[in-house]
């Protein structure tokens, strides 16, 4: 299963894009992070981030027998998405930069 943390749902991928996906990871759920806001600091960012990272590693693919998220696609240009990242690389969840996933596949 992949999550989907970008700003664009996978509804709205091409064909070619959502094939590729699905076939490398089968399930795919959008996971909206939220923006920060400008009053927040680094503390709080962290906060968000690690209660955003605790409701990704708990969606499951109830069609399988996975408990967590084999990867997760993220903007890392985007600081919220840099936090989440972090977390993720504790438990071995594969993060990929969505920009970096296109460019590869030429979507």
């Amino acid at each position: 299963m992949l999550v989907n943390c970008t700003e664009s749902p996978y509804q709205e991928w091409t064909q070619e894009m959502l094939s590729k996906v699905k076939d490398t990871y089968g399930i795919v759920v959008n996971h909206t992070l939220p923006k920060i806001s400008k009053n927040m600091i680094d503390e709080d960012i962290d906060l968000v981030a690690e209660e955003h990272y605790e409701k990704i590693i708990t969606i499951i693919d109830e069609k399988s027998d996975k408990v967590k998220p084999e990867a997760v696609f993220l903007n890392d240009n985007l600081q919220m998405h840099k936090r989440v990242k972090y977390f993720l690389e504790e438990t071995h969840i594969e993060s990929i930069d969505i920009d970096i996933f296109k460019e590869d596949g030429d979507f």
